[in-house]
């Protein structure tokens, strides 16, 4: 029996769980549907099943019998999804990544472990992405990008060419970060922020917050309206 988990019982959770089954047979064509079990893992749900779907605690997870035991971790906060996969990957759990069937990933790229992508998602040439990148609806990664671990994209975020962005980085629902160039990519340092609908045409420092077209940190946007 293979059993998959997926981390967070949450809206997240419920727009992902659909994933869950056709991804595990991707990676095991040779196994049956019903010799793979799918359920919640969410100590915080007070009820045994969700959407259907069992719903066990770490522990539980972590004890139900498998031959083989997946996981992937439905929740938007980059530094609490690192939380959870610090706890699951020493204990036997393995990452397995989410794809939407119609995501369109292109040869020359390169994605970690424990990935989601949703639906109308594109990555194209020559990209590498780290672990646990979470892309949502309508967003794209273009040619020669750079991305960390533990990245969050809300839906329709258009990350446009030469573009590297760190470790923990949020990008808002409909944020564009303009293209750079191969001698002079955008930086987007580790533990930024781009505020939704943010255009962003600037490196943005390390644990910035940067909203607005053209985006500025946030203590600048507040300064000009006082």
């Amino acid at each position: 029996m293979i059993l998959f988990g997926l981390v967070g019982g949450g809206g997240l959770g419920s727009e992902l769980i659909v994933h869950s089954l056709p991804s595990v047979m991707a990676k095991h064509p040779e196994v049956a549907p019903e010799d793979i079990r799918v359920v919640y893992v969410d100590s915080a749900l007070q009820r045994k099943t969700f959407l259907g779907m069992d719903v066990l605690s770490e522990e539980e997870f972590l004890a139900a019998p498998a031959t083989t035991r997946y996981f992937n971790i439905a929740i938007g906060n980059g530094r609490i999804r690192e939380e959870v996969a610090k706890r699951l990957e020493p204990s036997g759990a393995k990452p397995i990544s989410l794809m939407h069937e119609t995501t369109d990933m292109r040869v020359g790229s390169s994605v970690g472990d424990g990935a989601i992508f949703t639906s109308r998602t594109t990555v194209t040439a020559n990209s590498a992405i780290g672990r646990y990148f979470l892309c949502q609806g309508f967003s794209y990664v273009a040619h020669d990008c750079v991305v960390g671990d533990f990245v969050s994209f809300a839906g329709r975020v258009c990350c446009n060419g030469n573009v590297h962005i760190g470790n923990h980085v949020t990008v808002g629902t409909g944020a564009l970060l303009r293209q750079g160039t191969e001698d002079k990519p955008l930086q987007v340092g580790d533990g930024a922020t781009i505020g939704m609908g943010a255009v962003v045409t600037k490196d943005v420092p390390a644990g910035a917050t940067v909203v607005g077209n053209p985006a500025r940190p946030l203590s600048s946007s507040r300064e000009k309206k006082a």
